[in-house]
């Protein structure tokens, strides 16, 4: 999402010269976009600068049998707002995806993190009848009869919980998103930022898997839930922090992939 006018380059503010992370030029700003862990080095000026932060998304959970369907995983926590910069070296980590799993929770995304701001890892994905959805920037959806896990206030929201009773088909809860919780087998939705000068979606939550067809994931590419005796499928998009989907059930099978993290700063020239 843009600025209001003003934020950004006040009368204080001193001409910003840095390096670090892939570097473009679009109206009025410089941007570094950071796709891997890196340094942001401000050789000379002050200024505040817009930043965003994103984890990264976690693995849908898999593995349930006989009777059961499995979470999909939470997007990675987001963090959008401003940041004071002197000349120093700013350390930049870029949060991992989180793996699908096979045979209980999907693995958790990791944390981002930049000018002294930390997003956390999405949680992951439950298997059905076992584990409960983990807890993270966006929560993991549970696990059939399984409860979602919870969101971090500011960076995203609870993954929902999997089906309680035994009524078919079965399904597992979507993941939380930035901008939404999981809603039965649907991921929560996604965020959309402007700050590389071109609307973009980031942390959605992956669907939950279903013994029928499996729950659509939020956008920004997060992976939709496997159906009858699918895998979940994986996030399709790269750097966006998007969760994997849960497998389907009843028969044993594999989560879906979470999407990594991005870290992108811009101050105006």
């Amino acid at each position: 999402m843009p600025f209001p006018a003003g934020i950004v380059g006040g009368s204080n503010n001193q001409a910003v010269r840095a390096t670090g992370g892939t570097i473009t030029d679009i109206t009025n700003y410089k941007v570094h976009t950071f796709t891997s862990n890196s340094t942001f080095s401000v050789q000379k000026g002050t200024a505040s600068v817009e930043y965003l932060i994103v984890a990264g998304g976690a693995g849908g959970g898999g593995g349930a049998d006989f009777a059961g369907a499995n979470g999909g995983g939470g997007a990675g926590g987001l963090l959008e707002s401003t940041a004071a910069v002197v000349a120093t070296n700013y350390s930049i980590t870029i949060g991992g995806l989180g793996s699908g799993s096979g045979s209980t929770t999907g693995g958790n995304g990791g944390n981002s993190s930049a000018l002294s701001q930390t997003a956390t890892g999405g949680g992951g994905g439950g298997r059905g009848q076992s584990t409960s959805g983990n807890s993270g920037g966006s929560g993991g959806g549970g696990g059939h009869r399984m409860s979602g896990g919870s969101g971090t206030s500011g960076q995203g929201n609870s993954g929902a919980s999997g089906q309680a009773g035994q009524a078919v088909p079965y399904f597992g809860g979507g993941g939380g998103g930035r901008n939404s919780g999981g809603s039965s087998a649907s991921g929560g939705g996604s965020y959309n930022s402007s700050i590389n000068g071109t609307s973009t979606a980031y942390a959605g939550g992956g669907g939950g898997g279903n013994e029928s067809s499996g729950g659509s994931g939020g956008g920004a590419g997060a992976g939709n839930g496997g159906g009858l005796n699918a895998n979940g499928v994986s996030a399709s998009i790269a750097n966006r922090g998007s969760g994997g989907g849960g497998a389907g059930g009843p028969n044993s099978r594999t989560g879906g992939n979470g999407s990594s993290g991005i870290v992108i700063i811009r101050y105006i020239v």
